[in-house]
């Protein structure tokens, strides 16, 4: 019996297809790596690294936060902590009669004001603008007055 010597040509083009597609692999394998490691290299080296003038910020606005200051004093205001100020704000909610205020009750309705054209005793109908008003007088500054206190029942 004699030899054949004709080679396996699909044997061979599956052995290239083969070792090309292994190649391809294996370079994106490697580009994934790098890019990776230099990834975790800057987060490293430089992300990670607080600038000293973020330091100084954090710090100072810490401080402001976290401590007693005055911020006009002849006006006599005060700049409180962050905590103490949460816990002065619930101490006033919980002290108000209702918790809540309905809307009617802080203002009265606006008059109804008579249409363009119509008799003086003629309310306006529903939809139309009101007229162009004055402006207010300036105001004058006054200091606050303190609201009553209801008692608590």
């Amino acid at each position: 019996m004699a030899e054949s010597d004709h080679p396996h040509n699909s044997m061979i083009l599956a052995m290239v297809i083969g070792t090309v597609a292994s190649l391809i692999v294996v370079v994106l394998a490697i580009v994934q790596f790098f890019d990776i490691s230099v990834r975790d290299e800057i987060q490293d080296k430089v992300l990670s690294q607080t600038s000293s003038i973020l330091r100084d910020l954090r710090a100072t606005e810490q401080d402001k936060l976290s401590h007693y200051a005055w911020v006009d004093q002849k006006a006599g205001i005060v700049r409180l902590p962050v905590d103490r100020a949460a816990e002065l704000t619930l101490r006033d909610w919980d002290k108000r009669p209702d918790g809540l205020v309905k809307a009617e009750d802080l203002a009265p309705p606006p008059p109804a004001t008579p249409a363009p054209g119509a008799p003086a005793g003629t309310p306006a109908p529903a939809g139309t603008p009101a007229p162009a008003a004055t402006p207010p007088p300036p105001a004058t500054p006054t200091t606050p007055t303190p609201p009553a206190q209801a008692p608590k029942p």
